[in-house]
């Protein structure tokens, strides 16, 4: 999340979240392209990275957080999200390609197959009822 000063100088801090929530989508959009680039022609050395750095004093396995994300997109499954739930597939999906056996491990243990199976079982009447719901109860929130 992006601290509170950091992204310009707003008197409002209303002002200052609608920018913040505005930005969030395009930065996520640019960082899952990049991981995908990243991870692209089978880098068997790169797609190892992503989900361990033993070089780092700070590791971070990313592909468990695209999993995690998209287990996040799924929970609260909405038009404007589906975008970027296929932006986490083609991510996951270069993460594994080549064969990466040890990132597709890593998919099993991160339980993407749960997440994946309840998102290609989801009954698009039944999204379409949730999403005219969630827009009615935003026009009464404003």
């Amino acid at each position: 999340m992006i601290k509170s000063g950091l992204i310009g100088n707003y008197d409002d801090k209303e002002e200052e979240e609608k920018y913040e929530g505005s930005l969030k989508p395009i930065i996520l959009e640019k960082v899952l392209r990049f991981l995908q680039l990243f991870t692209e022609g089978h880098n068997l050395d790169l797609q190892n990275y992503i989900r361990f750095q033993s070089n780092s004093r700070s590791k971070y396995n990313i592909v468990e957080a695209v999993i995690e994300l998209l287990r996040v997109y799924y929970l609260n499954l909405v038009k404007g999200n589906y975008e970027n739930i296929v932006k986490c597939l083609d991510t996951l999906t270069e993460f594994v390609q080549g064969p990466c056996a040890e990132n597709q491990l890593a998919l099993i243990d991160g339980k993407f197959f749960e997440v994946a199976a309840g998102l290609l079982s989801k009954d698009t009447e039944e999204y379409e009822e949730e999403e005219e719901e969630n827009m009615d109860q935003q026009a009464q929130k404003d």
